[in-house]
């Protein structure tokens, strides 16, 4: 087949950093970040982390082409910080608040497994009573319960 690898989509080449970054030489506090092996979605979030920065004055990013697993964020601050800097206290940001929604998931996971502990056992109980099945209309059927009558005059 004429398609590339499915691993070359997340590992990196050896002798190849996972980031690497280029000083702007024509805007003033402005860089590029080269992100290897990765797609709209580190794009978009690292994106969007450095817009809350109000040091921050642009950020944007692009991939080439999309068969190349490569995103270069452009980042600009107003010169309180570098862009190196204020990349990092983004990434940052991101893994406090990802570390915070991981926390909430597994007070709230630990909370349904201690109430589905806590539930007494239901084994050797009948199970539960099911409504008999409503006909909604021509060509359906309804299969009978334990309550419904069969009515047996057409079996020899």
């Amino acid at each position: 087949m004429n398609q590339p690898n499915r691993f070359e989509k997340f590992v990196v080449p050896d002798g190849v950093k996972k980031v690497e970054y280029e000083q702007d030489t024509k805007v003033p506090n402005a860089g590029t970040f080269i992100i290897q092996r990765e797609d709209h979605t580190v794009g978009n979030l690292s994106r969007m982390q450095l817009h809350r920065d109000d040091r921050i004055v642009f950020s944007g990013y692009r991939i080439p082409h999309p068969l190349q697993h490569v995103v270069w964020v452009k980042v600009q601050t107003n010169g309180s910080i570098t862009p190196l800097t204020a990349y990092k206290d983004a990434v940052d940001d991101i893994i406090g608040e990802l570390t915070e929604i991981q926390n909430g998931f597994m007070h709230a996971f630990n909370e349904y497994i201690d109430r589905k502990q806590q539930e007494p056992a239901l084994e050797g109980q009948p199970p539960p009573q099911q409504p008999p099945a409503q006909s909604s209309g021509a060509g359906s059927y309804s299969v009978p319960t334990e309550q419904e009558p069969v009515d047996n005059a057409w079996v020899d």
